[in-house]
């Protein structure tokens, strides 16, 4: 190898190191912060339903049953918990 090649696979070998130094300088000032506490999450709610009752305008069933169940478990386990 010749003496400008060396020089040139060197330059190119210390440009690589200095732009991707200065690359993860840039995220860790920049890009990756984060907050303490994290804020909350904003959005919409979206109810997709069923196939044949996306479109309508009240909840489905299930899911009526399934919160009347986890209310009925959630007072079962309070009323344990007070007679301990």
């Amino acid at each position: 190898m010749s003496s400008s090649a060396k020089k040139d696979k060197q330059k190119g070998l210390v440009g690589t190191i200095l732009f991707h130094a200065l690359l993860i300088v840039a995220f860790l000032f920049m890009g990756l912060t984060y907050q303490i506490p994290p804020p909350p999450e904003e959005g919409i709610s979206i109810n997709f339903g069923y196939m044949d009752e996306g479109m309508s305008e009240t909840e489905p069933r299930i899911k009526q049953k399934f919160l009347s169940l986890c209310k009925r478990k959630l007072w079962k386990n309070k009323a344990q918990q007070k007679r301990k």
